[in-house]
């Protein structure tokens, strides 16, 4: 009589620990690490800004004057490119 009761207490204490466990993880809610936000820089004087969630876009000014974008291509005779982006030069074989 001792070893039954004693393996019903056993059974219902795992019972009771394992729906225990369950109730404690299944309160906890795991947090979003991804942004809701998204920033994108236009090159220009603005700047858009795009929420995730709601999918709505604002457009902000974030600069008094826009960048300087100027880009020129150019072929010299060895049939090589030189590209000029806002001053840097870069040779492409």
């Amino acid at each position: 009589m001792k070893t039954k009761n004693n393996f019903t207490v056993g059974v219902l204490s795992g019972v009771c620990l394992t729906l225990f466990l369950f109730i404690i993880m299944g309160s906890t809610t795991v947090s979003n690490k991804t942004l809701q936000y998204e920033f994108h820089d236009l090159g220009d004087t603005r700047g858009m800004v795009f929420d995730k969630v709601t999918g709505k876009m604002e457009y902000k000014e974030i600069r008094e004057e826009p960048l300087n974008n100027t880009m020129t291509l150019q072929l010299d005779h060895n049939d090589r490119l030189n590209l000029n982006h806002s001053g840097s030069v870069t040779v492409y074989d």
